[in-house]
């Protein structure tokens, strides 16, 4: 039977330092935010849940103009004040029978289709989650398992996800990248400058 595996992204955010809307501003002739996407679906993932908050109504309609029936949309009411955990914990209610899904912010556009294919690859299955490592450091994304679903919604522990990943240390496991897309998001006009600058170079 063919597993299947989705992902959830996160794109509730206020942008507050970019200063507009950096998931839809344009990034090499599409939006940021399609990067993130084209490159989860064309790495092995079905399906993707995005997980609105600011700007809902506009990203919710830019996406499903483009993607249709691979994208479904959850909004999370009180993004300006919740965790990302919080955000998490309401996409991943919401996904649906699955092997695992694959967790990313909405403006890392340039983890690589290769990433996911590696992780894909290399689980070796006895684990909750497989993370991406580069250059030694955990990175984006992981891979989390169905049956760590209910921990993660059953989780009240401090430090938020961050704690959460101690909670399950025994279970995690790790896949070597070579993808410093993984070391790239777009926070800050600066961010977009090296972002774009590595885009433009051989890979």
């Amino acid at each position: 039977m063919k597993r299947i595996y989705k992902g959830l992204i996160l794109a509730a955010g206020l942008s507050s330092r970019m200063g507009e809307n950096k998931l839809l501003m344009d990034l090499r002739g599409k939006p940021l935010i399609f990067h993130t996407i084209d490159n989860m679906l064309n790495g092995g993932v079905d399906e993707i849940t995005i997980v609105l908050g600011n700007k809902a109504e506009e990203i919710r309609e830019v996406l499903a103009s483009k993607y249709g029936d691979k994208l479904r949309f959850v909004f999370n009411e009180n993004y300006k004040n919740l965790e990302m955990i919080d955000s998490i914990k309401e996409g991943i209610s919401n996904i649906g029978s699955c092997y695992g899904v694959f967790l990313i912010p909405g403006d890392m556009p340039a983890i690589s289709e290769k990433s996911y294919k590696t992780i894909i690859e290399k689980d070796n299955e006895h684990n909750l989650v497989v993370f991406p490592l580069y250059k030694q450091y955990r990175k984006h994304p992981p891979l989390i398992k169905s049956d760590c679903i209910p921990l993660i919604l059953n989780y009240e522990g401090d430090n938020g996800l961050r704690g959460f990943w101690s909670y399950i240390e025994n279970s995690i496991q790790c896949v070597q990248v070579d993808d410093e897309g993984a070391n790239l998001d777009v926070d800050t006009p600066e961010d977009l400058n090296v972002l774009l600058d590595y885009l433009m170079t051989d890979k």
